[in-house]
């Protein structure tokens, strides 16, 4: 009985040093956490770079007005929290953006719609100071749903620090 204690107490107190140590390293090197199936799950870290290209991981604050994110609770699991996103930057200024009923099309990117939801894009080319957003994942809640999101909302480039699929 003394054993299993001890040993539920390591375990504890080896969680407890984890995650003391991620929110910690978080703070100071610019961490984020995804814990989502749309990027591989892991730890992403700030790189020193502003400018953003294609491909790029991407941290960004939707913004608050945004009426489908506010209004699509189904969709949205994070309806009651900040809403930053770390997502992958798919089209920027000058990329066409097409669109039927089935699919969203940015690039070489074929993203298709989910049964029964609708992209509030329009085809046409994406502005200058935008982006479009997305992830390899088909359910993910990207730019096929909230729209294009302003540069200026983009909080940092990041890579890839550790992560699994």
């Amino acid at each position: 009985m003394n054993q299993s204690k001890n040993t539920v107490g390591r375990l504890l107190l080896s969680i407890l040093t984890v995650a003391a140590v991620l929110f910690i390293s978080s703070a100071l090197w610019d961490i984020k956490i995804n814990n989502t199936p749309s990027l591989p799950i892991g730890l992403y870290q700030k790189i020193d770079r502003t400018i953003v290209e294609l491909g790029d991981t991407v941290n960004f604050a939707l913004p608050k007005d945004n009426t489908v994110i506010n209004n699509n609770f189904e969709r949205n699991p994070y309806k009651h929290k900040p809403k930053y996103f770390l997502k992958l930057v798919y089209g920027v200024e000058g990329d066409c953006i097409y669109k039927d009923s089935t699919e969203v099309i940015v690039g070489v990117h074929h993203l298709p719609l989910l049964p029964g939801q609708e992209s509030i894009l329009q085809a046409e080319s994406i502005p200058e100071g935008y982006v479009f957003v997305g992830t390899p994942h088909e359910r993910a809640f990207d730019s096929r749903y909230y729209g294009l999101i302003e540069i200026s909302s983009i909080t940092g480039v990041y890579e890839p620090l550790l992560t699994r699929n």
